[in-house]
């Protein structure tokens, strides 16, 4: 008998995440809900980015406030509030640098994902 492989083995049907399924009556609100899932996802990663500026602000202030004077423990205070504003500013710039290459590669609007594959269909 002649082993199988793994691709002929049958996995059963794919019920889908969150709204998304392989239902083929489902094709014409796809574009819809893959851009809701992409939109919530980017929407749950900034908010977690907004809070972790935050958490490391007030660590860093707490750090400077308890340093007592201590120039080692005041730099390092400095640091951790500078990293925590560069972070912050990548996150807010990371929407104009995803906007530009979008510009750059001919979509208007690449953070809508559904109209983007949608203008790629032939």
């Amino acid at each position: 008998m002649a082993p199988k492989l793994l691709a002929q083995i049958p996995l059963g049907t794919f019920n889908g995440i969150g709204g998304l399924s392989d239902n083929p009556g489902d094709i014409a609100t796809a574009g819809a809900r893959f851009e809701s899932a992409i939109t919530i996802l980017i929407t749950i990663l900034t908010i977690v980015a907004g809070i972790w500026f935050m958490i490391r602000l007030l660590m860093g202030a707490f750090a400077w406030i308890s340093s007592q004077g201590d120039k080692a423990a005041i730099q390092n205070a400095r640091q951790t509030i500078i990293h925590a504003m560069i972070g912050l500013g990548i996150t807010a710039s990371s929407f104009v640098i995803i906007n530009l290459v979008g510009y750059v590669l001919g979509f208007t609007n690449i953070l809508s994902p559904g109209t983007v594959i949608q203008t790629l269909t032939p």
